[in-house]
């Protein structure tokens, strides 16, 4: 009988976990040590947010707000990992307003990692 209630309760809990969005399994890590970790593994990708305005933009949150051919690369090449319909499962809106601030984070430490190692 305990060894069914384990059971039930660890599956329970592998079921929740599964269905944590995208959002939630993001803003769970610290955007620094996940860009630390990153670039320590040869990463230098950045995260790249979608605009879910119907003309299916991007941005680079941390990047100075003028465009340059290493941004638009790093667009090309960037980490998504979130989509439109992810942040509209989790509140629209609200959900971009804190992938941004934590790619915003996470890319930032990202280009000091790269300008230190380019020294």
């Amino acid at each position: 009988m305990i060894a069914r209630l384990v059971f039930v309760g660890a599956l329970f809990v592998s079921t929740a976990a599964y269905a944590e969005g995208a959002v939630e399994r993001l803003l769970a890590r610290n955007p620094s040590t996940e860009a630390e970790q990153a670039f320590a593994q040869g990463d230098k990708r950045h995260i790249v947010v979608p605009v879910c305005d119907g003309q299916n933009g991007a941005v680079l949150p941390g990047w100075p707000l003028y465009e340059s051919p290493e941004a638009m690369v790093a667009i090309d090449n960037g980490i998504r990992p979130v989509t439109c319909g992810d942040l509209a499962a989790n509140g629209g809106e609200k959900a971009f307003r804190r992938v941004a601030g934590y790619a915003e984070n996470y890319n930032r430490r990202m280009l000091e990692l790269t300008r230190k190692g380019a020294k």
